[in-house]
């Protein structure tokens, strides 16, 4: 393992340059179970770093349209006690009176970031909407602190997404390093400039781990770099495996050491499914975000 990575930093610019890093819009599903704003705070947060719009999307569970009207399931009145059959009218008002609280909390929230905020209220399964909804624009915000299973939502949305998608166990942003893997390709140059959106700010921490040691990788990391780092204020590290370790347990360790509050990948690597299964504590970062 390298131990002794090269740290370059790049001063910002007077005029800076405005970039794209081809994510339009960042998505988070929202529901009635949905509380507080800080995650929505936070994802304003992240929307204003990577110059994209905030979207939130509220997904009425068909799950719960489905109890309407079943003749075991009913309404209790706090105030009179009174009860009554719960009927598919009951379940949407109350649920768009829900969608309205989540909807004014994502305004406040993108107007605080100074983002531009878009609302949508689907009705449907969680994934199947999430994926309905999304497009190749995206970056998908989905809950993996329960971990990597098959069917379950994160494994869903990544396998399927046409954008990018963030497995977030926790939240990141201007907490810890970010990381990203560059092995030369145009992909995951786009994961770098993603990475960079992310890590842009007052001594913004980004490592770049190089996917071999070799002269060749490095004049291309060369090549790259002016554009990546002009008119922003970034600490850049670079490293790169041993020759005695490669793969997802060198990026790993890399992970560790730095202590990477998230990962950026190209969501082709090969790396991707390795690093999805390891274990919480074995990861070396919380999240991990694939970008298309």
């Amino acid at each position: 393992m390298n131990t002794t990575p090269h740290t370059e930093e790049s001063p910002p610019s007077a005029a800076g340059r405005k970039r794209q890093s081809g994510i339009r819009r960042v998505l988070l599903a929202l529901d009635a179970d949905a509380e507080g704003s800080g995650p929505l705070d936070w994802a304003a947060d992240l929307a204003a770093r990577l110059k994209s719009e905030l979207g939130g999307l509220f997904i009425e569970d068909a799950a719960l349209f489905e109890l309407a009207g079943h003749p075991q399931v009913c309404v209790i009145s706090t105030l009179t006690m009174a009860r009554h059959t719960l009927q598919s009218s009951d379940m949407a008002r109350m649920l768009r009176a829900q969608a309205e609280l989540r909807r004014a909390a994502l305004e406040r929230a993108a107007a605080r970031a100074g983002v531009r905020a878009t609302f949508e209220i689907r009705r449907g399964r969680r994934s199947a909407e999430i994926l309905a909804y999304s497009g190749e624009g995206d970056l998908v915000i989905v809950n993996w602190s329960a971990g990597w299973a098959s069917g379950d939502e994160a494994h869903v949305v990544a396998a399927g997404a046409s954008g990018s998608v963030l497995l977030l166990d926790r939240p990141f942003v201007g907490e810890s390093p970010v990381l990203a893997l560059y092995d030369g390709t145009e992909q995951s140059l786009k994961a770098l400039e993603t990475a960079a959106g992310i890590a842009d700010q007052d001594g913004g921490d980004l490592v770049v781990v190089l996917a071999e040691d070799s002269a060749e990788l490095r004049d291309r990391w060369a090549a790259v770099k002016p554009g990546l780092t002009e008119g922003r204020n970034l600490r850049i590290r670079v490293t790169a495996p041993s020759a005695t370790a490669s793969g997802a347990e060198a990026v790993a360790r890399i992970a560790a050491e730095a202590r990477a509050g998230v990962m950026v990948l190209p969501a082709d690597s090969p790396l991707i499914e390795d690093l999805k299964l390891r274990p919480r504590h074995g990861r070396g970062f919380s999240s991990l975000l694939l970008v298309r």
